[in-house]
Order: structure tokens, then C-alpha cells, then sequence
């Protein structure tokens, strides 16, 4: 491998590598391109790094406008030391870094079923929608992208990732570069992108192909540039499958769902109430890690307030982001949801 430089880099790189099993090459570009030593964190027992995450800043993106917030990747324990609760603490500590930094929110993509209930016991993280599956074709081609073009992929992605409306976590080109360089490189993993007439991307399709399926985890365009990218596996013998974002594939397929965790409840109640001026209602909100959150929480004419947390039982309690974003939900008549797409999940 091409060494990274800081000893904090290289303790990084072989706990991700030994839990995770990834490539040199893709952790040497990952490295290169988007590691960062002061968004990351590494614990050690005896001198032995113990346990890994990274809590990166990016932006989530809503309505046009866009709120800082962390993602983590890489959450892991060294195997010999699993099951000590290590992870416990480290993760406090990324939630809290993160909140110093002044990110709004910190965001997850759990890689197994069992981690959605150790996150949300653990430090307060809560489900959310981040994708639908679907076999439908005609709900593909109706969820068209903004008309964007780039010289290059990464260009391309980046602009029409920016130019969309929907609620979305965003990629940096950075984090681009790494997931068009690493995708095509694995067994199955096909990238393919649509060109204009003048040789400019405004389309791109990455897709798994298996023994018997094939999952399209991303497809970006308008309809006709979807509808050209999808015309050979249109005719595939074997069960096509595709990612939509949550909002727009809501009731055609299976739901995927992300993990969020509120850090500024503030900001990103204003942020709500700027996207829907009917938004009111009022919410005795606490939080046991950040007890400096606490407080009474009222959203009218599109304006938020934070009050003393009240003393009487007129207001839903909300302790955890879970039972905020379930009132939220029920004030909207829709829940909330975020798409994530590409953000090193498992297929």
C-alpha cells in the first residue's frame, strides 16, 4: 500500500482493513482522496488499536438548502476485542466532536439488521427511510433527475446531486472520486454512464449483476436518459431490481432505512419550518447525552422557539430523536426521509 502519513492514518487503515477486508487499492484512494485525522477516531487498550470510525463533514441537502452534518463509516472493534464495550464510548465522543464542529446532524447506513437497535440504544440514533426497492420499472422512469451535464462522471454527479430538490445526503467530489473509481472493480459491479451528442455525461447507471438478479443500486437522469441506460437489462432473463429514493417509491417496493441522529435540534427545526411555513406545533424535547438541548420546542408561521423545558404534561415529550421525528411526522402527515445513495453500503 502506499503508507498514508500520520501514524493516527495507518493505525486507521489496517483496523478497517482487518475488519472489513477492502482492497488496498480502494483504501489507498479512499486515503488519499477523503481520510481525514481530525474526523476520525481511533481507541486504543494496551496499545492496541481497538476500535475505528470516522464521522465525516458533508451536507444535507433539502429543499435547495443544505445543513451540515457528519456521516459515519467504518464503525468497527478489532475482533480480539469484541464484545468489551468499547464501541459505546467512541461513539459518544464522535457525537460530541461532531456537535462541536456544528453539524446539525449525524447520519449512519447500518451494515447488519442487529445494529439499528445497538445504535439507538447505544447513543440515541433513529430509523429513517433512505431508499425503496422496487421491481417496478415504470417507477424508475418516472423518478427523473435534473437536466445536468459534466465533462466528467464525478462532475456530472456532483452538479446533479446539487441541482435536485429532494431530501438528500451529498457526496463531495472527493467521496465521488472513490465510489466511481472502486465500483466498477468488483466482481458483479457494473458503472456505465449516458454522453450528449457533444460527449458530455448526464447520465449514469451502477448496477450488481448476480448468479440470479441483478440490483440497480443507483441510476441518475431524466426519464429518457433512465430509459436508454435500462434498455439491456429491460430484456434481462433474470429479476431486475432497483433503488429509488424514499419519497418517490413510497408503496411500489420494500423500504430501506438509514439511522439519524439530531445534534442541533434548533437548526434543524428551522430548517423544517422554512421548507413547510404550515409546520406548528410545540414539543417538550430532552436529550440524556446533551442535557444542554433540553427544552420546549415551538414551530409556528415558520419560525422556531426554544423555551425552559416545561414542568406540566401540556406538551408531547420527545426524549430521543426517534420520538421527535414521530411527532414531526405526524405534524407533516408524512415521515421524514433522506436519500442516501452509494455511501459504501452492502448490497
Amino acid at each position: 500500500m502506499n503508507a498514508p502519513l500520520s501514524p493516527k492514518a495507518r493505525d486507521a487503515y489496517r483496523l478497517w482493513q482487518l475488519c472489513f477486508g477492502d482492497t488496498d487499492a480502494f483504501l489507498s484512494s479512499y486515503f488519499s482522496e477523503v481520510y481525514r485525522d481530525d474526523s476520525t477516531l481511533i481507541g486504543y487498550t494496551e496499545g492496541v488499536a481497538t476500535t475505528h470510525l470516522q464521522y465525516l463533514p458533508v451536507e444535507l441537502s433539502s429543499g435547495g438548502e443544505r445543513l451540515s452534518v457528519s456521516y459515519v463509516v467504518a464503525v468497527c472493534t478489532h475482533p480480539d476485542y469484541a464484545g468489551r464495550g468499547l464501541m459505546k464510548e467512541i461513539l459518544k465522543e464522535a457525537l460530541r466532536l461532531a456537535r462541536e464542529r456544528g453539524d446539525v446532524a449525524s447520519l449512519l447506513l447500518p451494515a447488519e439488521d442487529w445494529l439499528f437497535d445497538y445504535y439507538a440504544k447505544a447513543v440515541g440514533y433513529a430509523p429513517i427511510p433512505v431508499a425503496v426497492m422496487t421491481t417496478s420499472l415504470e417507477a424508475v422512469l418516472s423518478e427523473s433527475d435534473p437536466e445536468c451535464e459534466g465533462v466528467t462522471l464525478v462532475e456530472y454527479l456532483t452538479a446533479v446531486e446539487r441541482a435536485s430538490k429532494t431530501p438528500q445526503l451529498l457526496h463531495t467530489p472527493a467521496l465521488w472520486r472513490v465510489v466511481t473509481e472502486d465500483y466498477p472493480t468488483s466482481e458483479g459491479y457494473v458503472l456505465r454512464e449516458h454522453r450528449t451528442a457533444e460527449d458530455k455525461v448526464n447520465g449514469a447507471l451502477f448496477y450488481v449483476e448476480r448468479e440470479d438478479e441483478v440490483v440497480v443500486q443507483a441510476i441518475y437522469g431524466s426519464s429518457a436518459v433512465r430509459e436508454v441506460l435500462l434498455q439491456e437489462l429491460s430484456h434481462s432473463v433474470k429479476k431486475v431490481s432497483y433503488y429509488l429514493r424514499p419519497e418517490g417509491g413510497r408503496g411500489v417496493g420494500e423500504e430501506r432505512r438509514g439511522m439519524i441522529r439530531l445534534l442541533d435540534p434548533l437548526r434543524f427545526l428551522q430548517h423544517l419550518a422554512t421548507l413547510h411555513p404550515d409546520l406548528r406545533g410545540a414539543w417538550a424535547y430532552s436529550d440524556k447525552l446533551f442535557p444542554a438541548l433540553d427544552g420546549l420546542y415551538t414551530v409556528e408561521g415558520g419560525a422556531v422557539h426554544r423555551t425552559d423545558y416545561p414542568t406540566s404534561d401540556a406538551y408531547p415529550k420527545c426524549r430521543t430523536t426517534a420520538e421527535l421525528f414521530a411527532q414531526l411526522g405526524k405534524s407533516l402527515g408524512e415521515e421524514l426521509s433522506y436519500s442516501l445513495r452509494l455511501f459504501f453500503e452492502a448490497v
